[in-house]
């Protein structure tokens, strides 16, 4: 039962983490609190830092681990909506204006410019400026803005 965490490799680098501390427990013989400590003095996260120290905090002053661990999920659970919410809010804004500025605004310039050349014999050079040109990098400047805010795992 202890070893679940170590063991689901979809928690990504906390299972890496798990299975420092079933290791120091196991292998080294060390009890949970010092084993746990091992790991917050050495993990790269911040929030995970601090949620073995509230581990630590719970345990050794005779707290239960099982109420921590929900209020924890919660609170992260909570801040992963949030998180979410305000990335879907900034991608729903790339998109706007990417129909904005790179198919609505486009299509208009290409009508009245095909209008335009028609009535007065021009070359159609602005268009293929337009087509093979304006429309791509527009393209290409929205993937790069999504990427860029598209927060990492």
């Amino acid at each position: 039962m202890r070893c679940s965490l170590a063991k689901a490799d979809i928690y990504g680098d906390i299972a890496v983490e798990a299975r420092y501390i079933v290791r120091d427990i196991d292998l080294f013989g060390r009890d949970l609190n010092t084993a746990v400590k091992n790991v917050a003095a050495t993990t790269p996260s911040l929030r995970f830092q601090e949620f073995l120290y509230g581990v630590i905090t719970t345990s050794t002053s005779g707290g239960e681990l099982e109420p921590y661990f929900r209020i924890k999920a919660e609170v992260y659970a909570n801040e992963n909506r949030l998180a979410q919410k305000e990335f879907i809010e900034t991608l729903g804004l790339i998109g706007e204006m990417y129909v904005a500025a790179f198919v609505a605004g486009p299509l208009l310039l290409i009508i009245m410019l095909s209008v335009m050349l028609m009535l007065s014999g021009g070359a159609p050079r602005p268009l293929y400026l337009i087509t093979y040109f304006l429309i791509p990098l527009g393209g290409a400047v929205t993937i790069l803005a999504t990427k860029m805010t598209t927060p990492r795992a």
